[in-house]
């Protein structure tokens, strides 16, 4: 439309002025040819207008015909933009309230610069020119537009390159490469144009001005541990430790006893990846996860309960709930888990033992190899009765130090003599401030199932979240996930005030459900993401469904899920 009203323009002045009637050619060479003209016109007064093909592609060919487009416009046409040039103070004082709002509001912001206007010009703003400085930001410019459209949603467009550059001039003339530095460095490498136009409202510059400030922090936090990173991976084992006096310096575990309250004695050990991501593994709840953060920031849902022994566990009804933490990953199962049921002589509690039981064997693994140093803690956890059940978890919990980033490895075994039901579900509980009204799932179903009438109702908003609401009743959905090839999917809860996401990935080969317990209450505020091998339902409603599993004696299966902690 630009180039339209452009030409029309164009063609108006030269049909009614006297002065142009001679002039048989007049080459337009102006940015706004984006695309080139499909068709040529040749005016009743001789006047005929050429136009490149395309200003960032070839505008001249060595068969001038094919590379040149001839303009087309029409009488009518240029009356219309006639009318648009009264309207042309307004539209040019709109660009300038518009440009002077962005200027206030990106000023003193180290690496970045807003248009200059010199105080003895009238600036029209046709464009808004962002000049991004590499030096003083930590990034490059096409790193920096990258962010800022693709998390940010602000697209950078770049106009009017050096038209020597343009590929049928350099044939034509072979113009040298550098022929203007200067401008050649200011296009290539400092600038960009964001959006600006007459219509651009408040909101739109308000979102504008808070996502590139979004993205400033997002590139210069990603250069600082990008850098940190780098500096980790090539150093040598043998160079890094001489800056260490201990190698609990670079990241590690610590092992201790809780000493008060309801998990009085109970074992923990704290892993800390040495570049912001540390987390609590309790031995004493099967070799569950508690507490996690990520670079200062809290990622996890604690009940009022906390860290509670497993002693206090009330196996009936809902007892459960007395002793459930929440935390970075609760275990549900073995052989039932979901809403309490009586399933012939036996009384299933909610969500099944496991989570209850201590584990045994607890190994810290951790050792050097190669230049990586590679956190390992093991354990067995066993759920068995006197002429019922033997299922044996054997988990494995993994980092690397300089990674932000955990694997947990569970084999489960049936070693018992008769066939077994097997259920399992990874509750992970995410809170404040990870979990907010600032928060969103991203997420990518084949199918997703509200669990109850008051979920369905909210079955359009699952990937969004709210401020803690007064009264609000739990909703539950079952999502059937899209994969991979291989089988792998995965899901993400991202914060875009935080900028912090957090990646749980797995394989429905193994857990091909992902339950989603969205709870807004007050003070109960969590987004339980619970990747498991069969729905949320009791195992009376599984059997009679045909979707309870079952392990045969000394039958095994395993299960991974990792967990990412990355900036945004």
């Amino acid at each position: 439309m630009r180039l339209r009203l452009r030409l029309r323009l164009r063609l108006n002045y030269f049909q009614h002025n006297n002065k142009m009637k001679k002039t048989k050619e007049v080459l337009f060479t102006g940015s706004d040819t984006e695309g080139g003209i499909t068709s040529g016109y040749q005016m009743n007064d001789g006047v005929k207008l050429k136009v490149p093909y395309s200003f960032f592609g070839s505008i001249y060919d060595e068969d001038e015909e094919r590379a040149v487009k001839i303009a087309m416009a029409q009488e009518s046409q240029a009356a219309v933009g006639r009318a648009q040039l009264r309207k042309l103070d307004m539209l040019i004082g709109r660009r300038r309230e518009n440009s002077h709002y962005l200027n206030e509001g990106l000023k003193n912001i180290k690496g970045i610069r807003g248009v200059y206007e010199d105080p003895d010009c009238y600036h029209a703003f046709h464009l808004y020119t962002l000049l991004i400085k590499e030096d003083e930001l930590g990034c490059s410019r096409d790193d920096f537009m990258r962010v800022m459209y693709q998390e940010e949603g602000i697209q950078g467009i770049q106009h009017y390159q050096p038209n020597y550059h343009f590929t049928g001039l350099k044939k034509m003339y072979k113009y040298p490469d550098k022929l203007c530095p200067v401008a050649e460095n200011f296009f290539y490498n400092e600038s960009t144009n964001l959006p600006m136009h007459p219509r651009l409202t408040k909101d739109d510059l308000e979102m504008m001005v808070a996502g590139i400030k979004n993205t400033v922090k997002k590139v210069r936090r990603e250069a600082f541990y990008l850098c940190n990173l780098i500096c980790k991976i090539i150093m040598k084992k043998e160079d890094l430790l001489q800056y260490t006096g201990n190698r609990s310096q670079l990241g590690g575990t610590r092992h201790y006893k809780l000493s008060d309250g309801p998990g009085l004695n109970m074992r923990a050990i704290d892993v800390n990846t040495g570049s912001g991501l540390t987390y609590t593994v309790l031995p004493d709840r099967g070799m569950d996860i508690s507490f996690a953060s990520f670079k200062g920031t809290n990622l996890v849902y604690i009940t009022p309960n906390g860290e509670t022994h497993p002693a206090f566990y009330e196996p009936q009804g809902i007892g459960w709930l007395r002793t459930f933490t929440g935390g970075l990953l609760t275990t549900c199962g073995l052989t039932w888990l979901g809403p309490p049921v009586k399933d012939g002589d036996e009384e299933l509690g909610l969500h099944g033992r496991y989570s209850t039981i201590p584990a045994k064997l607890v190994a810290d693994m951790s050792q050097w190899i190669g230049d990586e140093y590679h956190i390992r803690l093991r354990g067995t956890t066993e759920e068995a009765q006197l002429f019922g059940t033997k299922m044996r978890l054997e988990r494995e919990i993994s980092s690397v130090v300089g990674s932000n980033s955990l694997k947990i490895t569970d084999t489960i075994t049936n070693y018992g003599y008769k066939k077994t039901p097997y259920t399992i579900l990874y509750h992970i509980n995410l809170g404040y401030p990870l979990l907010s009204e600032h928060a969103s799932l991203v997420i990518d179903p084949v199918e997703s199932i509200p669990a109850t009438d008051i979920a369905k109702s909210g079955i359009n908003e699952f990937r969004t979240f709210t401020k803690p609401q007064p009264g609000f009743f739990e909703h539950v959905f079952y999502h059937k996930l899209r994969t991979g090839k291989d089988g792998s999917t995965g899901v993400r809860l991202q914060n875009s005030k935080e900028c912090i996401a957090l990646d749980i990935v797995f394989n429905i080969n193994q857990l091909q459900w992902l339950t989603q317990w969205k709870m807004m209450g007050q003070g109960d505020y969590v987004l339980g993401l619970e990747p498991c091998n069969v729905p949320t339902r009791n195992r009376v409603v599984l059997k009679e469904k045909n979707l309870l599993p079952y392990l045969a004696p000394g039958e095994s299966v395993t299960n991974s899920i990792e967990i990412v902690l990355t900036d945004i």
